[in-house]
């Protein structure tokens, strides 16, 4: 988030993103990703690994789906498709138009609703719309995985 005097006082509207993310196949070394280490960018962004994402927009926390309930994420590295909830968190006047970066891959949206007047501190607001494809797989024809609160 952004730490300018300003944005310190501001209270993030909080939203809890239900998806599941598919990475791609690979060949190599490279092939068990950690959810913890997912960013938030502007959809519509070229980033690269020194970005640090927009501004207003950050991750807050993440749950990983296992035997039947989400848990804590506790820094484990996965191999292939795992749900997970998501606590986002947009700043007033955030980006809501977002993609997600894994160190140089970014790839999926994440649409957020806009911010509603009069929502508490860490209240959550709503529910996004998102997919979590890679970015070559984003042509096929699918729905959206849906938000939950």
């Amino acid at each position: 988030m952004p730490t300018s005097s300003a944005s310190k006082n501001a209270k993030p509207a909080c939203y809890d993103v239900d998806l599941t993310i598919t990475p791609r196949q690979r060949s190599g070394s490279f092939q068990h990703w950690e959810p913890g280490e997912l960013v938030l960018v502007p959809a519509n962004a070229w980033c690269d690994l020194m970005s640090d994402g927009p501004e207003g927009a950050k991750v807050l926390g993440v749950e990983v789906f296992g035997e039947g309930r989400f848990g804590p994420d506790e820094g484990m590295k996965y191999f292939g498709p795992q749900r997970l909830r998501l606590r986002v968190g947009v700043l007033p006047g955030g980006e809501r138009s977002l993609a997600f970066r894994y160190y140089f891959e970014k790839f999926g949206t994440l649409s957020l609703p806009p911010e509603r007047v009069g929502a508490g501190e860490g209240e959550v607001e709503g529910e996004g719309r998102g997919e979590a494809a890679p970015e070559g797989d984003r042509d096929r024809d699918r729905e959206p995985d849906r938000t939950r609160s």
